[in-house]
């Protein structure tokens, strides 16, 4: 249809509607021929293409000229008519001559336009869509400053009050693409070494900036965001410049401070107890204002410390006659410099302070911890918590912020969000200080014990959920183990709190026996679980200076243990009580020692009972914790639970279950590589025994699965594993199995050492299949040093002849095999096998 568009545009002549068809047209032909969103075939794209050079050549000055007419004929009467056409304009633009649209008479017409309320915003998009189109940037520089010239003498930025939100929005949109514009330019001159061009550019940026932080520091949030990547990348920009060329620009940095500031408040009508999607545009906003800021103190550091400090000095002298959102922010400042400042120092002296240091002291000393806004006690707590360095130096301050955490802003605060941070930051706060509280441990256990929920306690509400309790719980166990207390005291207070977790424990095991209501046995069992945590918990209060045997601690840990083991007995939900028991046994694992071995079998009994194959995926970490904790002081035990263990492993496996279970399918794969793993503990840590040491039939089945691993397992990090246990197994062997282990080793082991590495999914240019080649040629390396000529005879004259391998491959394996380093040997594997590769496919 040759004459497709000329038909189209003499349609236009019998009315607006053909008008309407007529741009809508367009649009559509954009959409199939133009858009770049659209994913399109080799094919479609040469299509396009030759569709849009032949528009270039036939028709597009012909369309243009429609479109000034349009805009002329319809800009006052028809202003849907004129919005389509501004934003055929828009998408055109990016592919035929700039000239055609970026002219004085269409600059002009769009300016009128711009004068009309329903025609504004698409002229403004119009405008941008011009001014985003790729050029040289001599070019591009010039056509955005006679846009901007346009603009102004319009009066288009003069002022920005009274204006509809969604235009200011449009108008920023417009400015962002000025600033971003120029930008890539200057850097694009800046390559090829235009220093002049580069120098007149960067003043044309640093005028717009005036303009950038108008928009920027507008009330509404989406006029402001519009312009934040201009901002961003005049940030970029400045770190590209000298110190001098940086310091002249210094008022533009505290321009992008203050601007920063101010948008970082929380509006008025923020709901804090009900956040809904504004508010969650406002918390994503923020985190780029965050980055923003992170970028202007690399700037100048200095800078941005001394301003943030004259803006904090100035809300929080006199807080109590500021807006919540001021005070908050002023908080939030100091707050974000302790991330963004790395390496902050406080000193003893308080008179030759840093502006930090300073800024501790006022918030600690003004009494702010008082106000009555969540916003501004969450972000008092947080900063304190973040300063634990300050408190360390300065411990007259610690008193007074303990009080703040106790009272009723924080742990007795009515208000849940608060309530519940403050638990954690409190716990925190205890943690980072364990080496300061002497002076506080009696009046903090005094005020904590009463809020946890197994303490006895007349007539009180407990009001924390179950994961502040687990804080306040490991709080608790860190004030008892480092809180200045003589070994008798320790052992009193941590079997105070343990017996009210240990007499509940037994309470609710005795209820679920008795319960018949499936409902209440599950919150029973929920409970048990709750309890185990919060034991879990306080345990983490000992660490390697100051063990659980130094603090006296451990028959009442121990007697614990031995009550918890109890609820594995329990006929019915296992899955809310096993991980309870898992996570109490790891812990105690670690603090115990020794002392855990006599309870690991009861244990394991019960953990691998009946299990799904999930079960005993959880179950894997805590016998190969046990297994590098111990290491040959479990030999004895393992040699006897090993077959139990991989029998269960085995039988889990080997269950059925719904093809379309694909949760069930990925328990199997996880099962099946901490099978892998486990049998990977047992060789590293000096326990190889427990595999050895097995029956000759026994032995057979975990070595077969081995090779399984290593040649069908479709998992690289299993291959990776089974290979490596081979290795140490062969190494490790001693020969007590006869010859079974001989006879296995060419039957099956050897040959796996190449059937892995043939298979079409091995991908030997990923690095994760390097290391399975690392891993294989240190296996043949193995056998070469143990099995000498005997292995070099069999490649030589049975196996590698069985590949149809050429007479000159095979000595040259054979050679490099028996003389190579290891290193040297691993290289020569990829190259071998990807040559063998090669060979194979072109067989086929």
């Amino acid at each position: 249809w040759a004459s497709f568009f000329d038909d189209l545009l003499g349609f236009m002549s019998t009315g607006i509607n053909a008008v309407d068809f007529y741009l809508r047209t367009l649009l559509a032909i954009d959409s199939e021929v133009v858009d770049r969103d659209i994913p399109r075939t080799s094919e479609e794209l040469l299509r396009n293409t030759n569709i849009k050079d032949e528009m270039r050549i036939r028709c597009i000055s012909d369309l243009v000229e429609s479109w000034y007419q349009i805009l002329q004929t319809y800009d006052s009467s028809q202003h849907e008519v004129t919005c389509l056409c501004l934003q055929v304009i828009g998408a055109y633009v990016s592919w035929i001559d700039i000239n055609t649209v970026a002219n004085d008479r269409f600059i002009g017409l769009k300016n009128d336009i711009n004068s009309v309320e329903t025609l504004r915003e698409s002229a403004c998009d119009c405008i941008y869509e011009i001014m985003s189109k790729g050029m040289e940037p001599g070019e591009k520089i010039k056509l955005v400053e006679s846009l901007v010239n346009v603009l102004d003498s319009c009066g288009i930025f003069a002022s920005l009050e009274d204006i509809d939100p969604d235009y200011t929005a449009k108008l920023g949109k417009l400015v962002n693409g000025i600033g971003t514009s120029l930008i890539s330019s200057w850097t694009k001159l800046i390559r090829t070494g235009d220093v002049v061009a580069a120098d007149q550019t960067l003043q044309m940026i640093d005028i717009k900036i005036t303009l950038l932080l108008r928009f920027m520091t507008n009330e509404d949030d989406d006029v402001s965001q519009s312009v934040i990547g201009f901002a961003q990348s005049y940030v970029l920009l400045l770190k590209q410049l000298s110190p001098n060329e940086l310091q002249r620009r210094e008022d533009q940095i505290k321009g992008l401070i203050n601007a920063i500031i101010s948008k970082y408040k929380y509006d008025q009508s923020y709901d804090f107890s009900c956040e809904g999607e504004d508010e969650m545009m406002f918390i994503e906003y923020r985190k780029q204002l965050k980055t923003l800021f992170y970028n202007v103190t690399q700037l100048n550091r200095d800078l941005v410390l001394m301003v943030t400090y004259h803006y904090y000095l100035s809300i929080m002298s006199q807080w109590n006659s500021k807006s919540f959102m001021d005070i908050e922010v002023s908080i939030k400042m100091l707050y974000l410099l302790g991330e963004i400042i790395p390496g902050i120092h406080f000193t003893n002296d308080l008179n030759s302070a840093s502006p930090l240091q300073r800024m501790m002291v006022t918030l600690v000393t003004s009494g702010v911890d008082c106000h009555d806004h969540v916003a501004v006690l969450m972000q008092y707590f947080e900063t304190v918590a973040r300063y634990d360095k300050f408190f360390a130096m300065h411990k007259q301050f610690t008193g007074p912020v303990l009080n703040a955490f106790l009272g009723s802003n924080g742990l007795r605060s009515s208000n849940l969000t608060l309530r519940s941070r403050s638990c954690y930051l409190l716990s925190r706060f205890i943690k980072q200080l364990r080496s300061s509280l002497d002076d506080y441990s009696e009046n903090l256990l005094k005020q904590i014990r009463p809020h946890l929920i197994y303490e006895p306690v007349n007539g009180q509400q407990k009001t924390l959920i179950d994961s502040d309790q687990l804080y306040l719980y490991e709080a608790v166990g860190v004030i008892i183990v480092s809180g200045g207390f003589k070994v008798e005291e320790r052992q009193f207070l941590m079997n105070c709190i343990l017996t009210s977790l240990t007499n509940k424990f037994k309470d609710n095991i005795a209820k679920m026996y008795n319960e018949s209501d499936m409902n209440q046995q599950f919150s029973y069992s929920q409970e048990l679980n709750l309890i185990m945590s919060c034991a879990s918990r306080v345990s983490k209060a000992f660490s390697s200076s100051q063990t659980m045997q130094d603090c006296g601690c451990s028959q009442c840990f121990t007697e614990v243990l031995s009550v918890f083991l109890q609820a594995l007995s329990l006929p019915s939900f296992k899955d809310q009580i096993q991980p309870g028991v898992r996570q109490f046994l790891h812990r105690m694992i670690i603090c115990l020692g020794e002392q855990v071995l006599p309870f690991v079998p009861t244990a394991m009994n019960y953990l691998l009972k009946d299990p799904k194959p999930s079960d005993v995926q959880e179950f894997m970490p805590l016998i190969n914790q046990i297994i590098s904790k111990f290491q040959s002081r479990v030999a004895p035990f393992l040699n006897e639970s090993f077959m139990p263990i991989v029998n269960t492993i085995f039988a889990a496996l080997n269950s059925n279950a719904d093809i379309a279970d694909t949760q069930a399918a990925k328990d199997k794969q996880l099962l099946h590589r901490s099978y892998f793993t486990f049998l990977s503990a047992l060789v590293s840590n000096n326990v190889v025994s427990a595999i050895l040491n097995q029956e000759t039939h026994n032995m057979h089945e975990v070595l077969l699965s081995l090779v399984h691993g290593c040649v069908d397992s479709g998992d690289i990090s299993s291959q990776k594993i089974s290979f490596f246990v081979l290795n140490r197994l062969i190494n490790d062997h001693d020969g007590s199995k006869g010859n079974h282990f001989g006879e296995f080793l060419y039957k099956n082991i050897i040959p796996a050492c190449f059937i892995a590495p043939l298979k079409s999914t091995f991908d030997l240019g990923d690095r994760q299949s390097y290391q399975v080649l690392t891993e294989i040629a240190n296996l043949q390396k193995s056998i070469v040093n143990i099995e000498g000529h005997q292995f070099i005879e069999f490649l030589r004259t049975t196996y590698l002849p069985q590949l149809n391998l050429p007479a000159d491959l095979i000595q040259g394996y054979i050679q490099r095999v028996e003389q190579m380093d290891v290193k040297s040997f691993n290289k020569y594997l990829k190259e071998f096998f990807v040559d063998l590769q090669r060979r194979f496919q072109d067989l086929q």
